[in-house]
């Protein structure tokens, strides 16, 4: 049965990316008139750009209650009406024990996932639901019925998620419909952040489980859509040298059915899902700092600042914004096999590789494999805009791909221990 949409309104938060994304993606598919909000507008342009149908993006903090009321106002200005709220913006910037958390990451984490969702909900009926009616969707977790290592502040958050639900549905049906989403392990970027390398061993995210509902009427939740990235390679630059010295650049970050799930569902509903494990999801895990060396430092310079930071490669920039070349821990031994230790006082510019391939933080990790193994290289900076802003290694990449067996491995594990 095909359901549609025709004639609705919606607005989705955390739009631009995972869940949210593909969840505006089906309604505008179904015919809605669908506003993408999150807090990047140019991830939103991008997304709404992939996007059939009649889209508009607003961006907005989810934890902001007037970018709430902003975004709100603009949706029915733009398109007449509201109809549907997703709220599926979350946040969860702590992984650990929930007793060692600081009070600034509590606060945001309830500021986002709780209070933000409220207020949006609050705008929505206030805007459009109160006269018309309409329906709400919480965007809740598996975890928020359950107890797992690492990620108690979030799943507390979705524990009130749903309890919350139940409260907004008592109060505003009949004409409003409210109802909760507990989806399980789904591969996205913030997903990734809650799996990968936070800390010591810990067990992954819950595994599958059925769904419970919150309120009568049954959702179906769309699964994410691909996304494309940028591989290639970038020609030596040349440009005007600064004095000799290294320096540290800090780029940007650039309730439904109760059928039992299979264990293979649990793990990759669609397989096409890995296109959504992106490089922008490793910088994530180990941080988007690059160190830096302009082309006139000396070779023992950048071995001492190797040794320093324990990295295998360092970028070769003029301005620290732009690549001229990369040094690696290859080239250093190549450098130092053919001339000796004479090779040290020599400038970082004569031995440096020019032919950089690169990234951007929309490639998908699948793509990034493909790169260093056919190119046979190691580390490759990821790119904006012609600016580096972040480097990865073949070591994040295979501690990604172990850190994903690892959790693929547990769901099968309880799936064919407990049946869930």
């Amino acid at each position: 049965m095909e359901l549609r949409l025709d004639g609705k309104v919606a607005l989705v938060t955390g739009a631009s990316r995972g869940i949210g994304r593909a969840i505006a993606a089906a309604y505008a598919d179904a015919g809605a008139a669908v506003m993408l909000s999150s807090r990047k507008a140019d991830d939103l342009r991008t997304a709404a750009g992939a996007m059939g149908g009649e889209v508009d993006t607003f961006p907005a903090n989810a934890g902001d209650p007037e970018a709430a009321a902003a975004a709100v106002a603009a949706t029915v200005e733009r398109f007449g009406g509201l109809d549907i709220l997703v709220n599926n913006a979350a946040t969860n910037p702590y992984f650990g024990p929930a007793v060692d958390i600081d009070l600034a990451r509590w606060d945001k984490t309830f500021q986002v996932n709780l209070r933000g969702l409220h207020v949006w909900t609050q705008e929505a009926w206030r805007a459009a639901m109160a006269t018309h009616g309409g329906a709400v969707v919480n965007l809740a977790s598996i975890g928020g019925m359950s107890t797992e290592h690492g990620i108690g502040v979030y799943n507390t958050t979705k524990a009130a998620v749903i309890h919350l639900t139940r409260v907004m549905a008592a109060e505003l049906g009949p004409s409003v419909r409210v109802n909760a989403i507990a989806p399980g392990l789904v591969k996205t970027d913030m997903a990734r952040g809650a799996v990968g390398a936070r800390g010591g061993g810990h067990r992954p995210p819950a595994a599958a489980a059925p769904a419970r509902r919150t309120r009568r009427h049954r959702q179906r939740r769309p699964l994410p859509g691909q996304r494309s990235g940028l591989l290639g390679h970038r020609p030596h630059r040349r440009g005007r040298r600064r004095r000799a010295g290294v320096g540290r650049l800090s780029g940007p970050a650039t309730a439904g059915a109760t059928r039992r799930p299979t264990a293979s569902a649990s793990i990759a509903h669609r397989r096409d899902e890995e296109a959504e494990m992106l490089v922008s999801g490793l910088l994530d895990s180990k941080g988007s700092d690059v160190i830096t060396a302009a082309p006139d430092a000396k070779v023992a310079d950048v071995v001492a600042l190797l040794a320093e930071h324990r990295i295998g490669a360092v970028v070769v920039s003029t301005d620290g914004r732009r690549i001229d070349g990369v040094v690696s821990e290859r080239d250093i031994v190549r450098a130092l096999a053919d001339r000796g230790a004479a090779s040290l006082d020599e400038p970082v510019s004569a031995i440096m590789t020019t032919q950089v391939y690169i990234c951007e933080p929309t490639s998908t990790v699948e793509q990034l494999m493909e790169l260093m193994t056919r190119r046979r290289i190691r580390h490759v900076p990821v790119v904006v805009d012609d600016v580096v802003c972040g480097i990865v290694s073949i070591g994040d990449v295979v501690k990604d791909r172990m850190s994903e067996l690892e959790t693929e491995t547990h769901v099968l594990h309880e799936y064919i221990a407990h049946g869930r």
